[in-house]
């Protein structure tokens, strides 16, 4: 498997999902070890979170049902003027701001305000979930690391047990990783805090920077695309894996962007199909939830009864297309990291490798 010659895009493309078909079921282990009690925790904390607030909110701020339907149409219309997803929602089901409810004894800002200064009645439900964020996080980058060393295995003709990949992740890559985001975390506020400067100075110079910032940003993820396979395959530092992404990816931009972009396209074709079959699963439940919650009036009873289904049904359906696609970009930044190295360095030969190999 380790290449002789560069491969083609066809070539590149079918050696990832070859991979990912061959180390899919260590992949699924991995995820139920390392994403499932991130995903969990996470959910339950949420589902807590909202119980408790529509409890303490309802009780405190003595809610009908009434005030409750008002609330959900203003809500509906802030949702309309901030997400465009909205917009025919509201139109069709006519939603007003609750200040053309002549009965409206409370507002969104009301609500708010209660909720800022309570918020302790909620603070361990809201740090469980915060918790289980940060477990998924790093769950989330064991689990990358890992099946970029199991391409890597694949590639390079040798087999590590699962708990030795897990190990070398968790004890040698995920804080190099972690490293990675926190430049990464670094680079995004340095960006919304210069746009907002330009914002406050002039929008079209605002604009005008931001494209080409844009354009800087998908040049650069093109050149290091082979910063994280570079890190775990040839065990080096943060930095000299980006140094060594940059080097690998010279001359090569416009070939990688390309092929990311076809490769996109499949992706995209193949999540089309993974959505058909979730949507087969738990299409009825969010239907039934969507219709329910456009019908006059709300009731606390039906929130609280359906809020936890829904939230545990979104939490599978993320589950599942993690699942399935989750191999793909990992595996596919791999196989295009040892396509680089082999136009860069030559054919590849491994000093420890064996004659038998």
């Amino acid at each position: 498997m380790i290449p002789s010659r560069p491969l083609s895009l066809v070539e590149i493309i079918g050696e990832t999902f070859s991979i990912s078909v061959r180390i899919f079921p260590r992949y699924a282990l991995l995820f139920a070890i390392l994403l499932l009690p991130g995903i969990a925790l996470t959910t339950y904390g949420t589902i807590d979170f909202c119980e408790q607030t529509i409890s303490h909110t309802q009780h405190d701020l003595a809610l009908t049902d009434n005030d409750l339907t008002v609330l959900r149409d203003e809500g509906t219309v802030w949702l309309e003027t901030h997400v465009a997803f909205f917009e025919q929602e509201a139109k069709l089901f006519g939603f007003q701001d609750s200040t053309s409810h002549p009965d409206a004894r409370v507002n969104l800002h009301q609500v708010r305000e209660y909720l800022s200064a309570n918020a302790s009645l909620v603070l361990w439900p809201f740090a469980m979930a915060v918790f289980g964020g940060l477990l998924l996080l790093i769950g989330g980058m064991g689990v990358a690391a890992c099946i970029v060393d199991l391409a890597s295995q694949v590639f390079e003709e040798r087999r590590e047990s699962l708990f030795a990949t897990l190990r070398a992740a968790l004890r040698s890559h995920l804080w190099k990783l972690l490293v990675l985001y926190l430049i990464y975390v670094l680079f995004s506020l340095f960006r919304e805090v210069l746009f907002g400067v330009l914002d406050a100075v002039s929008a079209p110079i605002a604009a005008f920077f931001g494209s080409v910032f844009f354009t800087a940003e998908i040049y650069v993820a093109v050149r290091l695309i082979g910063a994280i396979p570079a890190l775990i395959s040839e065990e080096i530092r943060p930095r000299a894996a980006l140094t060594r992404s940059w080097i690998l990816t010279r001359a090569h931009s416009m070939r990688i962007f390309w092929s990311s972009v076809a490769f996109g396209i499949i992706s995209f074709l193949v999540a089309i199909v993974v959505s058909i079959f979730v949507g087969v699963i738990f299409g009825s439940v969010f239907h039934d939830a969507r219709q329910m919650f456009m019908l006059r009036p709300m009731t606390f009873a039906w929130l609280t009864a359906t809020l936890p289904g829904l939230l545990w049904s979104g939490a599978a359906m993320i589950s599942i297309f993690v699942l399935a696609l989750g191999p793909l970009f990992a595996v596919f930044a791999t196989v295009f990291y040892y396509d680089l190295r082999t136009r860069h360095d030559g054919p590849l030969v491994y000093l420890d490798e064996s004659p038998n190999v």
